[in-house]
């Protein structure tokens, strides 16, 4: 089944503006824009969609407008496209046609929009660069009645004033032609492997599904799309009911209102708005719960495409609107040719991914009744992530009160109307009263008013394999007075019904069953609260679910006005904006050559196998399919790797880890080798294998021998300190997420053994090395190029590398250019991510405070060859004093060997995780010596000059001077005292803040990459060509060194442009990594630029007083005749940079980049969920070369921070295979999770003398600032647990998810469930488990 994606990016048509992310609707970088004549609204609708889902048969009838329509280059911007450009809004770029596009549909749907819908728009479309600060300024900047706002903060050349723009259709299509297209008459479409049919009339539609009992229905694609994709179920026959009118009218009547199968859930949303404006309290109780469940519902580009009948159909046992569905008592219209039936929902669905449907049968609608007077319903969705995410647990609860004149037993006086926690005395439900512990919150009754519970219906999804109905928790109910004293016979009775495994699929068994209780606490306390008034005595937190505030940021830094060539420090937009905006900038999986075919992967199923064999013969089979290769066909060596031979470009005897590559398929389209590949069979061995890194450490799994730095004397100082304490700390890895998947273009050159290679990647030189290795040939003869990356973050840095090799051999085996774009899931599964790391600490310290001695043991989680992981270690080693200087510090590093993908760079390359151990530390010091945190860390900074463990010294130590501001500008002291007041108040709703310092070191750590090249061309017309060792990977790279080039060179930037990074240019170039690539390529290109100027400068001379009046262009074109060389080669070698590992002298880096940040967060202690209410950026960059880019680098290494800290999990199951290979299940920070407020401010001169223009590298060093976010919810659950007098030192689990969050809230609903969160899930791997909790007295 074609997508329209696919047809989009096909070389026929060759619009390759709209980009392929993720193939499952995840990411956004897809989204297109249909517009139609919606036949139930009776008006042409403009709705966003995900092309990579929406079959090419279902847009029949309607308009597609792709960021090309909008506007390019010649014919100029948009204001979308233009806003977006000048206000900073891209780096990579690849993401950008997708929110312009959600943008467009949006602002044509609603031409006079708030600032919060503006936001919401744009939740199904992610970012890992920008942090989304300069994406949602823009979005506002369209806000009705938003005059007097400059949206650009300031940031970049300011976009225009926030004035009401109107955003018409680009393409002005008459009605008329609309509609007709919308009523056109059947179609049906017989394609190769799959046959479409869109019926008009219900009779046509059960037809269809008499004679194709196994067509799929499918409306948006959005559910069947991803399950095609990953489990490759491609149905024969499609039927889509979208032009049925009974699937999808919307009809109200006086019992409720009905809903067809086939109505958008953007549709629906729409008229129940108009039902519940309508109609009022208490009629649409049900229908206002559904509408707040909606906005939680997938994503706007889901929701504007899928159906509710669907959703139903599918059965999922986490449907998000099942169980109110189910608890609200509707019903579900089925039609056959025999026929017509009603069946309700408590009946529809009978298992797993079954309901009564019989193969004829299809869903015509859905009918949800009215709420009853004195009848309440609620439905409360939990998942990792707000927007965008599959659901953990989904509850919804339903009762029916009466009014009784009956009092509860403990009835206290009126005036006493507060809530209190009271022990559980008594057991009214039969059920053991063992499985409490804890404080049960009670009710204090008011008046004289008391309700029964007549009625209700109670069901979840998440907690069996189908939706499920609590029916004997029901049971319990039903009868009871609605107050507290009924509480313990619902918290019991939820236990018994839901006893779920300790590996239960999905995991989490503790979490789930504290949120089926939490929840119901709340819908009671909502309830209670209705029903007696809102100023019943009950605290509003008890009930309340977080709602995020309306966005708002600051960014502040010296100006500097730009001129004609005086430009460095000028704060201007990336050169390729107006590119990424329009689609035109190109990547290199939008490449193409004549008669390509494409690879993929064949990849292995275990953890740690012998292969026995490889049969390809079934996929040989199929038509299309060329060749399958495997070790055996690679012409040169086999053997790779990064520092040593350690891998295979295909497993020649044995798979070392789930996904480890055993070959590759090559067919004449990707999709047709995706599909083939299904049925290669390979026969193994299943062999013992090693996952984490305790059962590494326990067998000795090591790569290389531990290294350790040290100074002092650690022992005898820990001997005499007056405190000894010891400790561990553990941390999850993170998935680089680069929105661009990895891509490689192979292309056989004319000549014998010549090949040149377009790819997506951070190391032209190394990919050039190893491809000519495994193809046998001198490096002379590859060449690799690369244009631009979508992404990378360490990433491309050396996983890349096989990648490139194994497309190489199939060009090399084909003779004919071959491409390969993994797929997400496939470069999620193998391509690796950042280290899991294992700290074990000694420290001792004195009574105020002072750390006297630190003794770390860390280990990281290597995977299953050397790649980087050594180097990583060190990294952290180098790092481990965080920003403190300890007398007296031993830090030893030791790299674990498992049978996992192999972890390699990331943002911060190791250094993040040993300074947070070191945090955590501190952290622990201060609750034992009874000061807070921040007084410890001032108490310990470095200052000037002073020595780190290694020996280097702290020079223009600019430490104090940005955590000073940092105070001052956060107005930490003040929060804080406020936060003590609003927690003291508000019991299940808990607020916390935290400032973390950082301490940089800037340099590859191996001195031979501290060094670059570039190649300076000045052409006759005054032009200048630019290239150099560096790869724009969105970091901004061309973009300073073109103002470094112009400034140096005396001319306008627009006379300057920057090539390709390409081998054959600019040879034996390092990673772009580091943080290095401004500081070393800068140089060179400022060194070639000078070399240039002085010789024309030299020949200006000659000419007299006439060449004191010529021109640029003049004075070029003269030199040339004259035979001056207009070419020059720069080089730069770091100075200073001496570091050896074997004597353990030298300075390891060039210099250290300090920095600060602040963050106040609130919890919801009953979910887990956060938000991040504040967060607060100092940042000493040096004299920065474009504060605008670098204050995009450090919002975007910000928010990938907290990501790391919070939200992003990494899921392995216990085979080792990777559960988190897509955004369906890995989830990055998204608008709707960046800070509310959001301020960033560059410290103000601060000079670097070590680097060019006295600038600093910025990519890396402010991603640990995210961590201020993790350690003030440590802060807020620390507060929690004090309700509970659990008191002491608390070190919260990372990433904190959800699910740690709250179960580190410890109470009675966490208590009540047997292992109280204390015991690993057994179902899958999760090296960031909580520590055993075994503070609380459940007897106190």
């Amino acid at each position: 089944m074609a997508t329209l994606v696919r047809y989009l990016r096909a070389q026929g048509a060759h619009m390759r503006g709209t980009k392929i992310g993720c193939s499952e609707g995840g990411c956004g970088a897809c989204t297109v824009v249909l517009t139609y004549f919606d036949r139930t609204a009776n008006r042409v609708v403009h709705r966003s969609a995900n092309s990579c889902l929406m079959p090419l048969c279902a847009i029949d009838g309607m308009h597609v407008t792709t960021v090309e329509g909008l506007g390019s280059l010649k014919r100029g911007l948009h204001p979308i496209q233009d806003r977006l450009a000048k206000g900073n809004g891209t780096q990579c770029g690849f993401c950008t046609p997708g929110i312009i596009m959600s943008l467009y549909a949006f602002l044509l749907e609603h031409p006079h929009p708030t600032e919060r819908q503006l936001e919401a728009c744009l939740d199904g479309n992610l970012c890992r660069c920008t942090g989304y600060r300069p994406i949602i300024d823009v979005a506002h900047s369209f806000a009705h009645k938003c005059a007097e706002k400059k949206c650009g903060g300031g940031t970049a050349t300011d976009i225009e004033s926030c004035q009401e723009t109107t955003i018409h259709p680009v393409l002005d299509l008459p009605e008329a032609q609309l509609v007709a297209a919308a009523s056109a008459s059947t179609l049906h479409v017989h394609g190769a492997n799959c046959e479409w049919h869109t019926p008009t009339t219900l009779a046509e539609l059960l037809a269809l599904k008499k004679a194709l009992p196994r067509a799929a229905v499918v409306v948006g694609n959005t559910g069947a799309g991803v399950e095609s994709h990953f489990k490759g179920n491609y149905p024969a026959a499609i039927i889509c009911p979208t032009r049925v009118s009974e699937l999808t009218a919307l009809t109200v009547d006086d019992t409720g209102v009905t809903i067809g199968a086939a109505v958008t859930i953007t549709d629906l949303e729409e008229r129940l708005r108009e039902v519940v404006a309508k109609e009022g309290e208490p009629r649409t109780r049900v229908f206002y719960t559904l509408l707040a469940m909606l906005e939680r519902f997938a994503c706007v580009q889901v929701r504007n495409m899928a159906c509710l009948g669907a959703n139903i159909a599918t059965a999922s046992p986490v449907s998000d609107v099942c169980p109110l569905l189910i608890t609200a008592g509707a019903t579900v219209n089925i039609a056959s040719v025999t026929g017509q039936r009603r069946v309700p929902m408590s009946e529809f669905i009978t298992g797993y991914r079954k309901t009564v449907l019989t193969p004829e049968e299809v869903v015509v609608s859905m009918h949800v009744p009215y709420t009853r007077a004195n009848e309440y319903i609620e439905t409360f969705k939990q998942s990792r992530r707000v927007h965008d995410d599959i659901c953990i647990v989904t509850a919804a609860f339903r009762v029916l009160l009466e009014e009784t004149k009956e009092h509860p037993k403990d009835t206290k006086a009126p005036e006493q109307q507060q809530w209190e926690s009271v022990r559980l005395a008594s057991n009214t439900s039969g059920h053991s009263d063992a499985v409490f512990a804890g404080k049960l919150p009670h009710i204090v009754p008011v008046g004289e008013r008391t309700f029964r519970v007549a009625d209700c219906s109670i069901s979840f999804s998440g907690m069996a394999p189908r939706p499920a109905i609590a029916a004997k928790t029901e049971a319990s109910l039903k009868g009871k007075l609605w107050d507290s004293d009924m509480l313990s016979d619902v918290m019991a009775a939820v236990t018994a019904e839901f006893p779920l495994a300790d590996n239960v699929p999905g995991g989490m068994p503790e979490y789930r069953l504290a949120l089926c209780r939490s929840l119901f606490f709340r819908f009671f306390v909502d309830t209670y609260r209705t029903a007696h008034g809102t100023e019943a005595g009950v605290a509003a937190d008890y009930a309340a679910q977080l709602r995020r505030g309306l966005f708002s940021s600051a960014q502040d830094f010296a100006h500097k006005a730009p001129a004609d060539s005086n430009i460095v420090g000028v704060p201007m937009q990336h050169l390729s904006a107006d590119k990424h905006c329009t689609g035109e900038a190109a990547f290199t999986g939008d490449m193409d050559a004549a008669g390509v075919l494409h690879c993929v992967f064949i990849q292995s199923a275990h953890a740690h196998a012998r292969i026995l064999s490889i049969d390809a013969s079934r996929a040989l089979a199929v038509p299309g399919v060329v060749r399958v290769l495997t070790w055996k066909d690679v012409p040169g060596s086999n053997k790779i790797g990064v520092p040593v031979l350690d891998e295979e470009v295909f497993a020649s005897e044995e798979a070392l880890c789930v996904g480890y590559p055993l070959g590759v398929l090559v067919a004449t389209s990707h999709e047709l080798a995706r599909r083939a590949v299904r049925l290669v069979d390979v026969k193994y061995e299943v062999l013992p294998a090693i996952l984490t890194i305790e059962e590494a450490i326990a067998q000795h799994s090591e790569i290389v021998k531990p290294v350790t730095l040290q100074c002092g004397d650690v022992e005898a100082a820990l001997k005499t300190s007056p405190h000894v304490l010891e400790g561990e700390v553990c941390m999850g890895g993170q998935e680089h997420f680069y929105l661009e998947p990895n891509a490689v273009l192979a292309v056989p050159s004319e000549g014998e053994g010549e090949f040149e290679l377009w790819a997506s990647t951070q190391n032209p030189a190394k990919t050039q090395q190893t491809v000519s290795r495994v193809l046998g040939l001198p490096e002379n003869k590859v060449i690799v190029n690369c244009k631009r990356v979508g992404g990378g973050f360490g990433g491309k840095e050396t996983r890349n590398v096989f990648i490139s090799c194994a497309c190489a051999v199939a060009a090399y085996a084909m003779d004919r250019p071959v491409k390969m774009v993994l797929d997400r899931d496939t470069d999620m599964s193998i391509t690796g991510t950042r280290h899991q790391f294992l700290s074990r600490y000694r420290v001792g310290f004195d009574d105020a405070g002072n750390i006297l001695a630190y003794d770390v043991q860390l280990y990281n989680n290597a995977g299953y060859s050397a790649d980087l992981s050594a180097v990583v270690m060190e990294r952290a080693l180098f790092h481990t004093d965080a920003a403190y200087k300890i007398p007296n510090m031993r830090a030893t590093g030791h790299v674990m060997r498992t049978n996992r993908p192999s972890n390699t760079a990331y943002r911060g390359f190791g250094a993040p995780q040993s300074m947070l151990a070191t945090e955590q530390v501190i952290c622990r010091v201060a609750t034992a010596v009874g000061k807070t945190p921040n007084e410890v860390r001032e108490l310990n900074f470095y200052k000037e000059g002073q020595p780190t463990h290694y020996g280097m010294l702290t020079t223009n130590c600019y430490l104090d001077r940005v955590w000073s501001e940092l105070m001052d500008k956060s107005e930490f002291k003040r929060r804080r005292t406020e936060i003590a007041e609003y927690n003291a108040t508000h019991r299940y709703r808990k607020r916390g803040i935290a400032a973390v310092p950082v301490k940089f070191g800037l340099a590859f750590t191996q001195n031979a990459f501290n060094q670059a090249g570039a190649l300076v061309h000045v052409y006759i017309d005054g032009s200048v060509l630019v290239s150099h060792g560096g790869c724009e990977i969105g970091q901004g790279l061309h973009t300073k060194m073109a103002q470094i080039a112009a400034q140096a060179l005396g001319i306008p930037l627009n006379l300057v442009h920057i090539g390709d990074t390409a081998t054959d240019k600019v040879p034996n170039t390092s990673p772009t990594a580091a943080s290095t690539q401004s500081d070393i390529n800068g140089m060179a290109v400022l060194n070639a630029c000078m070399e240039l100027k002085q010789r024309l400068e030299q020949f200006r001379a000659t000419l007299g007083e006439a060449g004191d009046k010529i021109t640029w262009q003049q004075l070029v074109g003269k030199a040339y005749w004259a035979r001056v060389d207009l070419c020059a080669h720069g080089f730069y070698m770091a100075a200073g940079v001496n570091w050896s590992f074997e004597t353990m002298t030298g300075n390891p880096f060039a210099y250290f980049v300090y920095g600060a940040a602040a963050s106040e967060v609130e919890v919801d202690t009953l979910t887990g969920e956060h938000t991040i209410l504040r967060s607060d950026i100092v940042m000493d960059v040096g004299r920065s070369i474009n504060p605008a880019i670098d204050v995009g680098q450090v919002e975007g290494a910000f928010t990938q921070g907290f990501g790391w800290c919070t939200l992003e999990e990494l899921v392995v199951l216990r085979t080792g295979q990777q559960q988190t290979v897509g955004p369906s299940f890995y989830k990055i920070p998204g608008v709707g999770d960046t800070p509310q407020d959001f301020r960033v401010f560059l410290l103000r001169d601060a000079d670097n003398p070590m680097a060019v223009h006295g600038s600093k590298g910025i990519g890396e060093p402010p991603f640990f600032l995210g961590t201020s976010v993790y350690l003030a919810l440590q802060d807020a659950v620390t507060r929690a647990r004090a309700e509970e007098g659990i008191t002491g030192y608390f070190q919260l689990a990372l990433p904190a998810s959800v699910e740690h969050i709250r179960l580190a809230c410890r109470d009675c609903f966490t208590d009540a469930v047997p292992h109280g969160g204390v015991e690993k899930p057994s179902w899958a791997i999760d090296e960031a488990a909580p520590i055993p909790d075994e503070l609380r007295n459940v007897t106190q």
